[in-house]
């Protein structure tokens, strides 16, 4: 008996051995591609592609040799130069880049993402600036796997179109504002107060698209909320007919949008994240886990030209929220830093974080807000 309990282990260890190898033979070698090519299509010498009269613009190309057959996703990118200077601290990036994905190498150019595209890297400002005749636009592909990993760039191809004359200018995310109990230097503060010293916006979802003509979307904030502190989230601080709360009692578990509603408290204190959806009209709200805590920074400041200012943390509980009153004089690169950490962003007057971009920031007076936990900043005209 014991000769077969020795052979049976033996067995299994060659079986799970056996195993092992074939989890590695099977764990693909990632490799970074150097190079893929974006075809031009077969009738783009001799087509003018009328952006108002279609909806997409087929491109196809080859996908990048990773080694394996790797999910791709593909963004498409426009420059009327057809240089690809990337932005500096004092110029602007020579391309843009739609808003659109696709993980197929069978791309769909979005013709009104594109117009956009040409219309912004153009400057123009009124129909006056273009004169109707065909003109030239230089696209190529960005693509990466995961999360941006082993990042890549097509050729670039020539493409002949007649675009037309938008307003480019989208409608500000509508968001609606935090206010309450542990929210402030002055909890329920009046809201003719500076943002930030009473209440501050709910962050923006990074990679989102909001309406361009309502500015309605989805919005999100994680932060630390203390026990039986109660607070609700508004449209305009100040009025109460637009407001979320819990509905018949104080508490998270019925969140409506009713002027009538109750506080929204908690019974355990911790890091809860909210999510709001206002084309829906939907407010969750969670306890949320890290794996290790947040930093919490001593110091924010905001760079705009060759002018700074140290920006005030919102008076909170392991607060990330950080607020500063600025005037601009004239248009200008900023950026947010704490120490060797730097946040900058590609939108202007809002936006989500993008690693190594400054803000292009217009003249005007604003009060600025910063959530560098949800990633997020707002510069509020004022």
């Amino acid at each position: 008996m014991k000769k077969i309990n020795i052979l049976t282990s033996i067995l299994v260890a060659t079986a799970l051995l056996t195993a092992c190898e074939d989890d590695r033979d099977s764990n693909p070698t990632i490799q970074e591609p150097t190079t893929f090519v974006l075809n031009t299509p077969a009738n783009a010498t001799s087509n003018v592609y009328d952006l108002n009269q279609s909806k997409n613009i087929e491109l196809t190309c080859t996908q990048p040799d990773y080694g394996y057959p790797a999910v791709v996703t593909y963004t498409v990118q426009a420059d009327l130069t057809d240089k690809w200077t990337d932005e500096t601290e004092t110029a602007d990036a020579s391309y843009l880049t739609l808003a659109s994905i696709s993980t197929s190498a069978k791309v769909d150019a979005n013709t009104q993402e594109l117009n956009k595209a040409i219309v912004k890297l153009a400057g123009w400002t009124s129909e006056n600036d273009y004169d109707g005749e065909p003109m030239s636009v230089f696209v190529r592909l960005y693509a990466h796997i995961g999360d941006k990993g082993y990042p890549i760039h097509s050729n670039s191809i020539e493409l002949k179109v007649i675009p037309y004359y938008m307003d480019i200018s989208d409608a500000v995310p509508a968001t609606y504002y935090l206010l309450g109990d542990f929210i402030g230097e002055v909890p329920w503060g009046n809201p003719t107060m500076a943002a930030g010293t009473a209440y501050f916006p709910m962050s923006l979802v990074k990679g989102y698209a909001y309406d361009a003509n309502t500015g309605k979307g989805e919005f999100t904030y994680t932060g630390y909320i203390p026990a039986d502190k109660g607070f609700k989230v508004v449209a305009v601080p100040g009025t109460w007919d637009d407001q979320w709360g819990n509905a018949d009692s104080e508490g998270f578990t019925n969140l409506v949008n009713d002027k009538n509603s109750q506080n929204i408290k908690v019974n355990a204190a911790g890091w809860y994240t909210l999510h709001l959806n206002t084309i829906e009209n939907k407010l969750t709200m969670k306890a949320t886990t890290f794996e290790t805590q947040p930093t919490e920074y001593d110091a924010v400041t905001l760079t705009y030209g060759s002018e700074s200012v140290d920006m005030t943390k919102v008076t909170m509980e392991h607060s990330h929220v950080w607020y500063a009153d600025i005037t601009i004089a004239a248009s200008c690169k900023a950026k947010f830093t704490s120490g060797d950490k730097t946040w900058g962003g590609e939108v202007f007057p809002f936006g989500s974080f993008v690693d190594g971009a400054t803000i292009s920031c217009k003249p005007g007076d604003y009060t600025v807000l910063f959530n560098e936990l949800d990633e997020c900043y707002y510069f509020k005209a004022k």
